[in-house]
């Protein structure tokens, strides 16, 4: 009976991750905007993947709060993706020369990674667990009231709540909102 009460309790920690969504860190190898192969790989402290585009107007008005929280949280291994055939290298190079962005930015041509976590905007966040869960996805905060309609002040950190309660142990209560971007393209 205890070897059942334990399995149970485990079971119970488990629920901290998105039970709805069986979602787990896709084991992609994409190059980055250098020409280099990388493999997502878990962080010790749990991985974001957001999903980028470099002519987003959103994706460059996130590009301070993203470098913020990687170096609030550096143990959180950061990935952005920019799916798309429309996003040249240099293109890539060039958003995150001008927007600071030191996390590795991958792109996705074929769409391969966007397809896997089933995105739909840019940007679009993505917090999975140390073991490879899904933990959180949707918006990075409440900035974004709408398109084209901002907050004057961020009251929700969605991304952020959803890391520092997951490292905590506590369950993720909000975990999943609508992306509010632009749509990925197919081509």
């Amino acid at each position: 009976m205890k070897s059942v009460s334990i399995l149970f309790f485990a079971l119970l920690l488990g629920t901290s991750v998105c039970a709805a969504d069986t979602l787990r860190l896709p084991a992609l190898r994409l190059r980055d905007a250098q020409g280099a192969l990388q493999r997502m790989q878990p962080g010790n402290g749990g991985t974001v993947v957001v999903l980028l585009a470099p002519d987003c107007p959103l994706c460059k008005n996130y590009a301070p709060a993203l470098r913020e929280l990687q170096q609030q949280l550096p143990d959180v291994k950061m990935y952005g993706i920019v799916p798309g055939k429309a996003y040249t290298p240099a293109m890539v190079q060039e958003y995150a020369r001008q927007y600071g962005i030191s996390f590795p930015l991958l792109l996705d041509d074929e769409l391969a990674a966007a397809k896997a976590l089933k995105g739909i905007a840019t940007p679009e966040a993505f917090f999975f667990s140390q073991r490879g869960a899904l933990v959180y996805r949707g918006l990075i905060d409440d900035r974004m009231a709408g398109l084209g309609k901002k907050r004057r002040v961020v009251t929700e950190r969605y991304l952020e709540n959803a890391i520092l309660r997951n490292r905590a142990g506590l369950a993720v209560t909000n975990s999943r909102t609508e992306p509010i971007g632009c749509l990925i393209n197919d081509y």
